[in-house]
C-alpha cells in the first residue's frame, strides 16, 4: 500500500511508503523505497499537507546504533507509536506533537519481517519476527515492553516456511475478536497458522492448529466479527463448521511424550479427554508407543458421558438454545512401550469440537 492523493489543494508530494497509518491525529509514512530509515509525518488533521505547518519528518539513523535497520511496519498502541524495524522495534511517546515526542523504548535483536502479520488484540500488538510469532506487551510496573513468544512450541515449522517465502511481503495475518485467534498465512505453502489467543500454555506460547487447503491471498475481520477469506475470485465467510458445505478431517497429535524417563517401560492405562462439541460429535482416539506407527483405536462421541450444558436456559417446560456440550470421555490403554503418543481424528461435519485438556494416567513398567 502506498499513499496517493488528487487533492488539487495539496502541499508538498506525498511519501509513496509502503508503510502507512492514520493515528493522533496525522498520517504517518515509512519505508519508502528510497529512504527506508526515515519517518514522514503530515500536517495536524490535514493529510494532504506535507511541506510547512506541522509536518515533517524523524531520521532513525541516529536511533539505529547497532547496525543499520529498515522500517517495516508502523502501528499505534496504547497511545505510543510504534515503529516495527526489520532487526529491532522502536516505541515513541508524544507522538501527538511529532517534534518533541521521545523513545522510550529500544527492543533490539527482534523486528517484524512482514508489515501486513501486525495485530492490535486491543491488549496487546502481535507480529511476525524472523523467529516466529511475537507479542509486545506494556508491563505498567515495571515500564517496559518485554517481549513473549507465543509460536515457541512450533517453532521449527515457523522457521522453515518463513524461510521458504521468496517474497516474505506476502505474508498475510487477521485477529478475530470474535473467535479469539490470530491467524497467519504463507502462501508459498499454503500454511496457515491458528493461534488460540484465549489461552497461555505454562511456557508463555499460545496454543496453535494449522489449515492447510484454504490459503487466503487475503484476510479479513469486519467489525461485527466476521472473518472473510479472498482467493482468487472468491470471497468466503468463516463460519458453519464446514468447507464451502463439504466436510473436511481435523486431526490431533502430541509430540512423543516420556514422561521425563526415556529408558523406562510406561504401560498406559487410561486417556481422559475433555471436550467441546455438540452431541453429533464423533471422533476416533488414537495413542501408539516407540515410534512404530502401530495405532491403537477407539472411537468416542461427546455426549455419552458426564456432561455440562452452557447457555442452556429451562423455563418450566420450555429449553432454549441448544448451547455447548462439554464432556469427559476415558479411553482405556492398551499395550506398552517407552515413548507415548496420543491424539484424536474427527471428520468435522457442520458441528463445533474441541479439546479442552487431557490427561494421560500410565503406570511404570520395567527398565527394557
Amino acid at each position: 500500500m502506498k499513499l496517493i492523493t488528487a487533492m488539487s489543494s495539496a502541499a508538498g508530494t506525498p511519501p509513496q511508503g509502503d508503510a502507512v497509518i492514520g493515528a493522533y491525529g496525522r498520517l504517518w509514512v515509512g519505508a519508502v523505497s528510497t529512504d527506508k530509515t526515515t519517518l514522514f509525518y503530515s500536517d495536524t488533521l490535514a493529510g494532504h499537507i506535507w511541506t510547512g505547518g506541522a509536518s515533517g519528518s524523524v531520521d532513525l539513523k541516529s536511533v539505529w546504533t547497532n547496525g543499520m535497520d529498515s522500517i517495516v511496519a508502523l502501528a499505534a498502541f496504547n497511545g505510543f507509536l510504534v515503529i516495527f524495524g526489520r532487526k529491532s522495534v522502536l516505541i515513541y511517546s508524544g507522538a501527538t506533537a511529532p517534534g518533541s515526542m521521545a523513545l522510550v523504548e529500544h527492543v533490539k535483536g527482534i523486528g517484524c519481517v512482514a508489515r501486513d502479520s501486525v495485530q492490535d488484540i486491543g491488549t496487546d500488538l502481535l507480529f511476525l519476527s524472523d523467529t516466529g510469532v511475537r507479542s509486545l506487551q506494556r508491563t505498567i510496573q515495571e515500564k517496559s515492553m518485554p517481549m513473549r513468544d507465543i509460536s515457541s512450541n512450533v517453532r521449527n515449522e515457523m522457521l522453515y516456511y518463513i524461510g521458504a517465502e521468496t517474497d516474505i511481503g506476502k505474508v498475510t495475518s487477521t485477529y478475530n475478536e470474535k473467535e479469539r485467534f490470530y491467524l497467519v498465512n504463507f502462501p508459498q505453502n499454503g500454511i496457515t497458522f491458528c493461534f488460540d489467543i484465549s489461552r497461555v500454555l505454562q511456557n508463555g506460547a499460545s496454543p496453535v492448529t494449522t489449515w492447510d487447503s484454504i490459503n487466503p491471498k487475503a484476510m479479513l475481520t469486519q467489525i461485527n466479527g466476521d472473518l472473510l477469506l479472498g482467493q482468487l475470485g472468491i470471497i468466503g465467510k468463516y463460519s458453519t463448521y464446514k468447507d464451502n458445505a463439504a466436510t473436511y478431517d481435523m486431526s490431533y497429535l502430541t509430540a512423543w511424550i516420556s514422561f521425563g524417563q526415556p529408558f523406562l517401560q510406561k504401560i498406559l492405562k487410561k486417556i481422559n479427554f475433555t471436550m467441546q462439541g455438540s452431541s453429533s460429535s464423533v471422533f476416533t482416539v488414537k495413542h501408539s508407543y516407540d515410534y512404530s506407527g502401530t495405532e491403537f483405536t477407539e472411537q468416542q462421541s461427546v455426549g455419552g458421558g458426564v456432561t455440562h450444558e452452557y447457555n442452556v436456559a429451562e423455563y418450566n417446560i420450555a429449553e432454549y438454545s441448544s448451547g455447548r456440550i462439554i464432556d469427559e470421555v476415558s479411553s482405556i490403554g492398551k499395550s506398552a512401550g517407552k515413548m507415548i503418543q496420543v491424539g484424536i481424528f474427527s471428520t468435522v461435519n457442520g458441528a463445533e469440537l474441541a479439546i479442552q485438556k487431557f490427561d494421560i494416567y500410565a503406570k511404570r513398567g520395567r527398565m527394557k
